[in-house]
This record gives C-alpha cells, sequence and structure tokens, in this order.
C-alpha cells in the first residue's frame, strides 16, 4: 500500500495504478461496501493517478444487468469487475454464475473486505468478523489514528496474533481517543472492586470517551475475567444514575444512615426498575477507591443532573435538614460537595441567617471550623454548571457581608493627622465598602433565588427602600454614616486652612515632584535612557484601584511604590487635578514666569522643573478626548513621545450612568482597561503598552474620586432646558463634600 494511500478510495485508485498498460479487465471485491459507500463507484469510469481510463462493470446480485454493463464496458476499453457486498448484514452475493467473467481478470483482485482492509494498518493480525462489522463506522471514521492506535495493541501482545471482541473494541477506542495509553484503557487487576472502579473512572471520569460510553461498555463486558462477570450489572445502569447513586451513597455513609441503599431506594431517589441491593457490597469500597483516585469531582459532576430539586429535597429530609439550625446547616454545605445538594443545603443556610443577621457571624464560624473559610467563595472555572456558580455566588455573599459587617463593627479611630485616618480607612477595610455593597446584589442575583434575593435587598436597603434611598437601619444607610463620620474628621483637619492641608505629605500634590523631578532633571542634561510617562486616570477612586485596575496592570507592569494619598479639595477635576499637576494649592498654581495660571501642560513643566523652551520640546500633555481616539487605533504605535508625557484617560467619567450599582460600574471600568478588539476598540492597558517601553519610568496617579449622591443629599437645581429635556440636574447640598 502507497504511504498516502488511507481511504478506501485511496487504496482502490492506487491498485489500479499498478496494473499493467496490457491488463484488459481486473476484479476489485467490495465485500464490506467500502468502495460503494465512499462513492467511489458511483459513475461508470474512473481515471487512476496515471491518467488512464477505467470503465465500470458493478455486480451487486442482478446477474442480467451486470452481463449487459461488462460488456459494454470491455467493448470501451479497460474494464474493472466490482463485486459489491449485500446492504443486509448477514446476507452473501451468490457469484456462482459469473465463472467465465471472472475467469477473464488479469492480476491480483483487490480485496476491499473489512479484515483486509484494516490488515494494511495492522499488519499480520486477525480480526475477529462479527466485532469488525459492529465497529465498523467508528473505525472508518478514524482512518488516520488506526496505524498509531494498532501500535499500542500491539506493542503489548506483539504479532502475528488473533485479536479478540476486546482488542478491536479498545482500537476503536484509542482510534477516537489518540490521547489515551492502552494502560489507561486495559483492566489490569482481576478482583471485582478494581476492575469496577476502572469501569466507573472510563464512564464517568474520562470526558474524551463521553460519546463512546456504549463502546466502552462493551469493551468491559467482553474484557471481564468469570469472576468479575457477577458485577457486570454495574454498567447497566445510565452513567447519570450510576454517578448519582455513588454519591448518594457516600452521602448515606457519612450521615452513618441504616440498610442506605434501601432507604435511599424507599424513598424514591433510585429507580424502581432497579435491583440496587446487588450493588450493596461493593458501593462502599467503589466510593472509598473513586476518591483515592482522585475521580470523584467528575462522579458529582456527572450525577449533578440526576439530582434535580425534587431528589434533593428527598435526600436532605433523611438527615432532617428542614429542623437544621445555623450551625447545623454550615457544617452541612461544608460536607455536602455536589454542587445540587451543596445549593440546596446553602440556601436554607442563606434563608435562615437573612432571616437572622445575628446568626452571621456563628455560620462563618461553623463554616471555617467544618473547613470552609471565609473567602471561601473562590472563582468557577468558565464552564463550571450552573450549580456550581450558584455554590460559589451563595458563598461569596456570605464572606462579603461577613466583611462589611465587620469593618462596620470596628470602633471608629480618633486621628490626630490625616496619615492616621487614612492608614485606618485603608487598614479597616473601609475604603471597599461601596463595592462590596453593590457586590451583595450581584452575588444574590448570580445564585438565582428569588427568596435570596429579596431578602438580600431588604438587608442591603430596607423593604421599602432602594439604592439611592437606603432607609435607616439598612445595611448601606449603616456604611453611609461609618464613611460620613469618616468625612467629618477629615474636614476638620482642611478646615483651618485648605493651603496647609495641600502641602502636607498625605496630599498628592507633593508626590510628582518627588517621585520625577530628579529623574526628569538626569534625562535633561543626557544621563541615562529612557522616558517618563505620567498617567492619569481621571476620577479613579481607592477601590476602583485596589478591587480592579491593580490586578489587570500588573499582569504587564511591575509596580515599585504603591500608595494612597489625599487629593485637594473639592474633590473635581478643575480644582484637584489642576493641584496635582502645579504640586500646590489654586493658590500656587504659578507659570512659567510666576503668574497665576490654570494651565496644565505649564504647570506640570514647573512642577519638574522644566524651563518654558525645555517643556516646549520635552513635554506633551494629552488629554480624555485625544486618548480615547488613540484607542480606537488598533495597531497604531506612539511616534510622537517626548522626554515627558502626560497622558489623562478618563476612567470615571460615566459614573452617574451607574447610580445605585457601583459593582457594575467596576464591570465597565475593567472593559475599558482590557478593551474590546471585536468591537474596534483598544484598551487602555493596550494603549498604554505600545507606548510605554522598558527603560521608560512610569507614574500612574488619580487626580480624584467621587461619591454617590443619594436622594436626600442634594438640593434640586432646574436649568432652562430641563422642561423641554424632562430632566433634574443636581448639585450637592452646603456641608456635602
Amino acid at each position: 500500500m502507497s504511504a498516502s494511500a488511507q481511504t478506501p478510495r485511496e487504496v482502490f485508485e492506487h491498485w489500479l495504478e499498478q496494473q499493467p498498460d496490457t491488463a484488459r479487465v481486473v476484479l476489485a471485491c467490495d465485500t464490506d461496501r467500502l468502495l460503494s459507500d465512499a462513492k467511489a463507484l458511483d459513475l461508470p469510469e474512473v481515471t487512476d493517478p496515471a491518467g488512464r481510463k477505467w470503465h465500470l462493470a458493478i455486480f451487486r446480485g442482478d446477474h442480467l444487468r451486470f452481463r449487459f454493463d461488462f460488456r459494454k464496458a470491455t467493448r470501451k476499453g479497460r474494464t474493472v469487475v466490482a463485486l459489491v457486498g449485500s446492504t443486509q448484514p448477514d446476507a452473501r452475493v451468490d457469484v456462482s454464475l459469473l465463472s467465465d467473467v471472472l475467469a477473464r481478470h488479469e492480476g491480483t483482485p483487490l480485496d476491499l473486505s473489512l479484515a483486509r482492509y484494516l490488515g494494511r494498518f495492522c499488519p499480520q493480525i486477525n480480526f475477529p468478523d462479527q466485532p469488525l462489522r459492529h465497529y465498523r463506522e467508528l473505525l472508518l471514521a478514524r482512518i488516520p489514528e488506526l496505524t498509531g492506535a494498532a501500535k499500542k495493541l500491539i506493542a503489548r501482545w506483539g504479532r502475528p496474533d488473533d485479536w479478540g471482541r476486546p482488542q478491536v473494541a479498545a482500537l476503536v477506542l484509542l482510534a477516537h481517543a489518540p490521547g489515551l495509553a492502552l494502560d489507561d484503557l486495559w483492566p489490569d487487576g482481576d478482583s471485582p472492586e478494581e476492575f469496577i472502579a476502572h469501569g466507573v473512572r472510563l464512564l464517568l471520569a474520562r470526558p474524551e470517551l463521553k460519546t463512546l460510553r456504549d463502546t466502552v461498555r462493551d469493551f468491559l463486558r467482553s474484557a471481564a475475567l468469570p469472576t468479575v462477570a457477577p458485577h457486570l450489572h454495574w454498567f447497566q445502569l445510565p452513567v447519570e444514575e450510576l454517578a448519582a447513586y455513588l454519591v448518594l451513597r457516600e452521602f448515606a455513609a457519612q450521615h452513618e444512615l441504616q440498610n442506605p441503599t434501601a432507604q435511599l431506594a424507599g424513598i424514591g431517589l433510585l429507580s424502581a426498575d432497579q435491583d440496587w441491593s446487588r450493588c450493596e457490597s461493593l458501593a462502599w469500597p467503589l466510593v472509598r477507591r473513586l476518591r483515592t483516585q482522585g475521580a470523584w469531582p467528575q462522579i458529582e459532576q456527572a450525577a449533578a443532573p440526576y439530582l434535580n430539586p425534587k431528589r434533593v429535597e428527598k435526600l436532605l429530609s433523611l438527615v432532617g435538614a428542614e429542623a437544621a439550625d445555623v450551625t447545623a446547616l454550615a457544617k452541612l454545605t461544608a460536607s455536602v460537595t455536589v454542587p445540587p445538594v451543596r445549593r440546596n443545603v446553602l440556601q436554607r443556610l442563606l434563608v435562615a441567617v437573612l432571616a437572622n443577621p445575628a446568626q452571621l457571624e456563628t455560620a462563618a464560624q461553623a463554616l471555617k471550623a467544618a473547613g470552609l473559610a471565609p473567602g471561601f467563595g473562590a472563582n468557577e472555572p468558565p464552564d463550571a454548571p450552573d450549580s456550581v456558580r450558584q455554590v460559589q455566588a451563595g458563598l461569596g455573599l456570605l464572606s462579603c457581608w461577613q466583611r462589611i459587617e465587620q469593618a462596620l463593627a470596628q470602633p471608629m479611630p480618633t486621628a490626630t493627622q490625616p496619615t492616621a485616618l487614612l492608614a485606618a480607612y485603608q487598614q479597616g477595610g473601609w475604603f471597599r465598602l461601596d463595592a462590596d455593597l453593590a457586590s451583595l446584589s450581584h452575588l444574590a442575583l448570580r445564585f438565582g433565588d428569588d427568596e435570596i434575593i429579596a431578602e438580600t435587598h431588604a438587608l442591603l436597603f430596607g423593604e421599602s427602600g432602594h439604592e439611592t434611598r437606603p432607609l435607616p437601619g439598612s445595611l448601606k444607610d449603616r456604611a453611609r454614616i461609618t464613611l460620613q463620620e469618616l468625612d467629618e474628621q477629615l474636614a476638620e483637619f482642611i478646615r483651618p486652612s485648605p493651603e496647609a492641608f495641600a502641602s502636607g505629605a498625605w496630599c498628592a500634590t507633593v508626590y510628582i515632584r518627588s517621585r520625577l523631578r530628579e529623574r526628569v532633571t538626569q534625562l535633561s542634561l543626557g544621563h541615562g535612557e529612557g522616558r517618563v510617562w505620567i498617567l492619569v486616570f481621571d476620577g479613579m477612586r481607592f477601590d476602583t484601584w485596589s478591587l480592579v485596575a491593580r490586578a489587570i496592570l500588573a499582569e504587564h507592569f511591575q509596580i515599585t511604590d504603591e500608595r494612597a494619598l489625599f487629593c485637594v479639595p473639592p474633590s473635581f477635576t478643575t480644582v484637584a487635578r489642576t493641584s496635582l499637576f502645579a504640586g500646590a494649592a489654586p493658590a500656587g498654581w504659578r507659570g512659567f514666569q510666576n503668574q497665576i495660571t490654570s494651565d496644565e501642560a505649564a504647570l506640570v513643566a514647573v512642577n519638574l522643573g522644566l524651563t518654558q523652551p525645555e517643556a516646549k520640546a520635552k513635554l506633551r500633555l494629552l488629554k480624555e478626548a485625544e486618548t480615547l481616539k488613540a484607542r480606537a487605533k488598533l495597531a497604531a504605535t506612539d511616534t510622537q513621545a517626548r522626554l515627558v508625557n502626560v497622558l489623562i484617560y478618563g476612567i470615571a467619567d460615566d459614573c452617574h450612568e451607574f447610580a445605585g450599582d457601583y459593582g457594575r460600574f467596576h464591570q465597565k471600568i475593567s472593559a475599558d482597561l482590557i478593551g474590546n478588539r471585536a468591537q474596534g476598540t483598544a484598551g487602555i492597558l493596550d494603549d498604554l503598552l505600545r507606548r510605554v517601553q522598558p527603560e521608560d519610568e512610569v507614574v500612574l496617579v488619580s487626580d480624584h474620586g467621587f461619591t454617590e449622591l443619594l436622594e436626600d443629599d442634594g438640593d434640586p437645581v432646574t436649568t432652562p432646558s430641563a422642561p423641554t429635556r424632562g430632566r433634574i440636574q443636581w448639585m450637592p447640598s452646603a456641608g456635602v463634600m
């Protein structure tokens, strides 16, 4: 066989090519219809790779029709007599009356029976006829992989050899899952426990064999030793029910149920058409072995579709979950690992704790004691089932809620200086209160239970409250009071002298000068390489940096100096950002001639020690509109970079569009940082990576933050356009910072 001839059609064409020019009639036996099914015999003639034309005379059982076609073909030239087998599996085609025609063939006939065809990939192997025909379609579907699969079998048993049904089934499985070794398939253990455990792993813990489970069952039945035969009923079960039985049996063992299989069947958790008592003797040994072998997570996943809410309710009734207290429910949540069951228990726990928030710490401590520490809501894989995502959301809700309560329970510090107040704000976790409050709503929605969603809303805002009007005593109201107390302490530091506050070490005004002025001076003198980049994330709050931006940027940049600083009040762009660039409060905004100015480029140049001519040649400042325009050019490079580059990115400009949903606003900021190439927009990160070089120094700062105004925080101020636009514009009331 030619190295390139693999398919039946290719083998046929290669055989024709090998026929001598003098041959007038040749014979091809298509006993198992490989050529016919490949449509190689559909046309009245075929051209071989040498360019010679052959006319077909095909015998399918009709003698008269065949002789007419044969006579017609021989008159035209070279003829191929093709004997095609019946479409009926056990039927035979009688060729006894064609002896005169068959006697005219020249050379060696082509035998394309299934056994001879596969023999081209597995030389010196005798195949059993019936299994070969049974697996015909599966074998022909993986022709390129057959040689590699056969080598794995031959490496163990050698050749020549007579194969049986197990080897043929193994050939099919190895061809369809070429990443498997024969040792992964072939059961070596001779005890029932070892054999059945191996078979369960093949059926439930091998995703590459998921579509071949009938073949796996056939393989296991044919490979089983006599000692295992009485236990092969395990493989007759539907895979979901097989997995569910093992999971239910483990649950019963954990809770020390008497006659576990009988109890499970008695309450309708197991189908009535199976004799489950036959499984009891091996059930617990199988569970232990499968857990030890690391296959248990896949078995739990396979069981999930079977364990619908109705069955889970029946299961939990066996352990009295209806009457369990918070501690018992927390322990049960930690001990049960099957996602549908754990979700049901967790739903009960959440309802109990939301009904009595004083039980939150008890529940958290019970989860921790049972092995589920706070922070237990780990990220799930992208392809995780819904029940897994819901469990993670529910656990995350408890963890987030506990973190909020712990922050609110801390005593309010009495700071003697702004630095101490800022440190307490960070270390006490108060900086993330707004983000955590928003997360609670999102986690409740992800858990997907109407009762939990309603109770979480009531916890956050009160029964009749909402995002921008939380009722007194609600979680958001308590958080607002705490943050207001911190704001009032800060106001006491600012009120005596805003200028003195702006010049302190706790204020962002001193940072750019202290960090970059010496570096800019050295580069201006030609000492060293690289450039300086000042990146301003307009309106980025500290929680946005800590919870969103930092992780994204840290994947590409080394963060060497990270600190929280106050901006110059009031916290909006025209004051805070200009003061950041000037390195001083508004009274100190001085230009090149010591004149009062609000020119940001001039202020940052003076702050860095550049003269007016130097600033013109060495400094560039791009505002939000310019950086946004640059991000629309996916492949653009920065060819106009200067010694000092100031880039302003609008991080929080859209905050007013996310009133009451700070979590969704964080998702939007994350998307802006990463970008969406499918929509033709590069992210801020993309823009930075194509500008900044390894030798450059980068300082990323925020110019100011913002706070959410509730309904009672402002006075409505109408504008002439308000009646036509149907809108009301809002401004802060006196005393609101």
